[in-house]
């Protein structure tokens, strides 16, 4: 740690606490080497496992209260980083009144509710305890400036500085003071002294390079970078120090030139930060292929770094290569079972999961992700896609509410509010949430996006499409625009307009699996099954090992009523991702629906067997196993078990009716059915299922009434058949 090898020492902190789980020292050292790191969370769970090993160690209950305190200010949503400092100020003082910890920490207790007076008299009496303490007066300087005592925090930091000219973030505190005050020269000559004090410190004149580039005086700023790259003597790592100072700016290119330079020269001990540079570089140039050759050459030195592998896999995920997009899920598996506290490494196998359309797999590890990650906003995000495009509104409010709780300004789940303030029909609702979004965010695609499809949910079509032509752009690799276009031509009736639009794209880029998947379902809906049958081909062709395709497939073959072919398009698309149950559960209706129950039986069971809590799933297989006659005594269990949970949604109570028929329990199904009948007289398959009940029971007067009520409701010719075969038994 203290030679700079961060990632090294990180490690081996880990298989200290990994080795021994009660280690509290360990803990403590991991916490503040990721707080020195910027791993917040990270740093928090640690330096809270040392303290929670090791209550009496005040050592580890300050640094805990300090990284929480600061933590704080960023998420004020977590009121438990502020109750973790306040509860140790207040336990260092109880011992000793006169604690500098506990007096510092209680005056940043105070900062944090804006008594900067009552946290000034604070650090003043801890000052006078320990006189120039630095971290004490830079926190004293900083709430200065918070009051709006520029003078008063400009005259402490120069008092200080006129002790210790060896600590640098007071000359970055009153630098920034000078640059918003707008007094540059000062800042110059600050920065210069600075330098002066600490000639060897590349940060000073990194930072006077940076003031240089900012007032456009660019010759200065290459000389100011010059005497770093120059002098090696000084500053060994000046390539990649002025090379990070480039990349900054995005100036990618020049950055790169720096790390190619740096790396010639570098010890092999350091190459490995260079071609980690030069990866991000790389990457941030849209050069994916020369990333991946800067990952193979670091993982080829360092084949267990974990860091490496993570972007390798991220990398690899994104690829157009189904063999690549594989490897990346199986490494992100073995990251995931050698490092199974990393919310990290499980954020992004949820994310790869859900790319190949495994929607369970990926809310099972982006859950484990949030779990692990308490202010980790990325898989919770994750989790409201996924529920939104399961139509699980509830399950995507939630995870959306809990990234306001960390994040209140986060655009992407207020977007995902008021999205489904549309779906339950609160149309004023949800533009006055958009409206609050764009007044804080205006000119944003997003918001003006969800603008539109408002404007098409109110069947507002002309401003609907006016906003969407507003922000598509022909040719753009953002498709958005275009699908919102392409459905609202299709809600006005004008599929001919929907195609038309998607050929015309689909010229400009004829590889284009996204646009030929819109074209495929539009075609489909306005009856042109060849040209969609055309695109599906071709999607078939290009990634034969895509799900995706193969349930697009199965959905296109469903709506020309080829149930056979859909199935068989279904069960490769399941062979292909054998762990996505909603693909079992589109074979289970269409086998179910198609008077394949044994069949079914077994999809549902499969499905159960990966979603075990799915009560749509565990209703189907008990109507299924009612039909076929088979384990009657499960088919019971399961049906009472839903209906226990939702005991007024007539499917479920249906379900249990058809069951007890099966099971021979007359009088309880007809007491159920008779129920469900009275409150939904128009439904055929409850009328057939009582007509059943009471033809079992001997009541074949009430039996005949309700299957030739069942036959007005005009049922499908497979119910219909089973209809007039009961019937010939009451005549």
């Amino acid at each position: 740690m203290a030679a700079g090898k961060y990632a090294d020492a990180e490690m081996e902190y880990r298989k200290s606490v990994q080795e021994a789980p009660n280690f509290a020292e360990g803990y403590y050292r991991l916490g503040v080497l990721r707080y020195q790191l910027r791993k917040g969370n990270e740093a928090l769970d640690a330096l809270e496992q040392a303290a929670t090993l090791d209550p009496g160690n005040d050592r580890y209950g300050v640094e805990l209260a300090s990284v929480a305190i600061e933590a704080y200010q960023s998420m004020p949503a977590i009121r438990n980083l502020y109750d973790q400092a306040a509860k140790e100020a207040d336990h260092l003082l109880q011992k000793d009144p006169n604690s500098f910890d506990g007096l510092r920490l209680r005056g940043e207790v105070w900062v944090v509710d804006r008594k900067y007076d009552d946290a000034l008299a604070e650090f003043r009496k801890a000052d006078r305890i320990r006189p120039n303490d630095p971290d004490l007066v830079l926190v004293m300087v900083q709430t200065l400036l918070a009051e709006s005592d520029g003078p008063g925090a400009e005259a402490l930091a120069q008092r200080f500085l006129s002790v210790r000219k060896d600590f640098p973030p007071i000359y970055d505190v009153l630098e920034g003071y000078y640059v918003r005050s707008k007094r540059s020269g000062e800042a110059e000559h600050l920065l210069q002294a600075e330098i002066s004090a600490l000639p060897r410190n590349a940060h000073a004149r990194l930072e006077l390079a940076g003031l240089y580039r900012s007032s456009g005086r660019d010759r200065e700023m290459s000389q100011e970078l010059e005497k770093i790259t120059g002098d090696r003597n000084a500053f060994p790592a000046g390539p990649a120090l002025v090379g990070d100072f480039y990349a900054e700016s995005g100036r990618w290119n020049d950055a790169l030139d720096q790390y190619r330079a740096g790396i010639q020269h570098a010890p092999e001990a350091e190459k490995t930060g260079y071609h980690k540079r030069m990866e991000r570089a790389l990457e941030a140039l849209g050069n994916r292929q020369g990333a991946l050759g800067e990952l193979q050459a670091i993982l080829k030195a360092s084949p267990d770094d974990e860091e490496m592998r993570l972007r390798r896999a991220i990398l690899l995920r994104e690829s157009p290569d189904a063999k690549d997009r594989d490897f990346a899920i199986e490494e992100l598996k073995l990251l995931a079972g050698q490092y199974p506290d990393d919310a990290v490494v499980h954020y992004n196998l949820a994310a790869s999961y859900w790319a190949k359309g495994e929607a369970g797999l990926a809310w099972r590890e982006a859950m484990q992700s949030s779990d692990l990650g308490r202010n980790y906003v990325a898989p919770r995000l994750l989790m409201t896609e996924i529920a939104q495009r399961e139509h699980n509104s509830a399950a995507a409010l939630e995870a959306a509410q809990q990234v306001i709780a960390i994040d209140p300004k986060n655009v992407a789940a207020h977007l995902v509010r008021a999205r489904l303030l549309m779906e339950s029909k609160s149309y004023g609702q949800a533009e006055s949430e958009l409206n609050a979004i764009s007044a804080a965010q205006s000119g944003s695609k997003d918001v003006d996006l969800e603008f539109a499809e408002l404007a098409a949910a109110e069947k507002k079509y002309a401003k609907a499409e006016a906003l969407y032509r507003r922000v598509y752009s022909p040719g753009s690799s953002d498709l958005r625009p275009l699908e919102g276009l392409t459905r609202l031509y299709m809600l006005e009736g004008q599929p001919a307009k929907a195609n038309a639009l998607l050929q015309e794209e689909l010229l400009r880029h004829p590889d284009s699996r996204p646009i030929r998947i819109l074209l495929a379902s539009a075609a489909a809906k306005a009856g042109k099954f060849d040209l969609a049958l055309e695109q599906y081909r071709w999607l078939e062709s290009k990634d034969p090992k895509s799900a995706q395709t193969y349930v697009a497939l199965g959905e296109f073959y469903q709506l020309q009523g080829k149930t056979q072919d859909a199935l068989a398009s279904y069960q490769t698309a399941s062979e292909l991702a054998p762990n996505d149950p909603n693909i079992l559960n589109a074979m289970a209706i269409l086998e179910s629906n198609s008077g394949q129950a044994e069949r079914a039986v077994q999809t549902l069971s499969k499905q159960l067997a990966l979603d075990p809590d799915n009560a749509a799933a565990m209703n189907n297989l008990a109507f299924n196993l009612a039909e076929t006659g088979q384990n009657l005594d499960r088919a019971l269990t399961l049906a009472e078990t839903v209906a226990r949970k939702f005991p007024s949604e007539p499917g479920v109570i249906d379900t249990l009716g058809w069951v007890y028929v099966q099971r021979g329990l007359d009088q309880s199904a007809i007491r159920v059915l008779g129920a469900l009948v009275k409150k939904h007289p128009n439904v055929a398959a409850y009328h057939y299922h009582l007509g059943v009940a009471l033809l079992r029971g001997k009541q074949t007067r009430d039996a005949k009434r309700e299957l030739l009520a069942a036959l007005s409701e005009h049922p499908p010719s497979g119910l219909s058949d089973k209809i007039r075969s009961n019937l010939k038994q009451v005549r």
